[in-house]
């Protein structure tokens, strides 16, 4: 199973989401199946677009992980509020 890490944007909307959420477990719950079968390679998501990045709808819940997948691990991009614009992140994967 490869580790799993998060980008600090991507981190900071997890604190944002848990700390709006009416039910954090639940949400750590949800996550945390939908994490630990992509990085067990039990689950791929559709790419989006040229990016590299793939993105899972997590069930139940108004929110989508947005993550790309290397030999070593998968890092998480973006923890996204369905009702953010979509692509938000992109930015994100520019180099400085």
């Amino acid at each position: 199973m490869k580790p799993v890490t998060y980008s600090t944007d991507a981190e900071a909307e997890l604190d944002n989401a848990l700390a709006h959420s009416p039910d954090p477990d639940r949400f750590r719950d949800v996550l945390g199946a939908a994490l630990n079968d992509i990085a067990s390679g039990l689950m791929k998501h559709p790419p989006v677009g040229r990016t590299g990045c793939r993105e899972c709808i997590l069930p139940g819940l108004p929110f989508n992980v947005v993550y790309r997948e290397t030999d070593d691990a998968i890092e998480v991009v973006a923890v996204s509020h369905h009702s953010r614009r979509p692509g938000h992140w992109k930015k994100r994967l520019r180099p400085n």
